[in-house]
Order: C-alpha cells, then structure tokens, then sequence
C-alpha cells in the first residue's frame, strides 16, 4: 500500500507483480484518459481556516503521490474511474 493522497487526503494505491508485470491500482489519483479529474477537488484547509478555502491546496500532495506511482515502475496503470 503506497499513501498517495492529493485527490483526497486518505487517498491511497496499491502494486502488485503478476505475470511478471508490475500493476498500480491508483483509486481516483489518475483517470482512465491518465487525466486528474478536475482542478476543484484539490481543494482543503488553509492554515487554521475550516472548510474548503485553499484553493488548489492538495496539488503539491498530488504531485508528490505521482511521482511516488512513477517511481513504482508501473507497466500497467488501473484508475478508478474511466473518466
């Protein structure tokens, strides 16, 4: 289990070795089309403020969690979701 958050803050993915290829179950991380599915869900707290006010807050999160992928050496990559 690789912690991956940026998408959301608990996000994680998952490798596994079969047939002598390398998989990563990367959740909602990376869409079907290798996409992020949209700019506002990255989104959270900023500082001590409650709520939903730093706007693209969690995009150094995601970067860091794609590199994290990209360091895995996936041959095959499988979304959560098509797109």
């Amino acid at each position: 289990m690789l912690n991956t958050p940026g998408y959301t803050r608990g996000s994680v993915a998952y490798t596994m070795d079969l047939d002598g290829k390398k998989y990563a179950f990367t959740g909602d991380l990376i869409t079907g089309d290798g996409k992020i599915p949209d700019l506002y869900s990255f989104q959270d707290s900023l500082d001590n403020i409650a709520g939903y006010h730093g706007y693209a807050t969690r995009l150094g999160q995601l970067i860091s969690s794609l590199q994290l992928i990209a360091g895995q050496k996936p041959d095959i990559i499988i979304p959560a979701r098509e797109k």
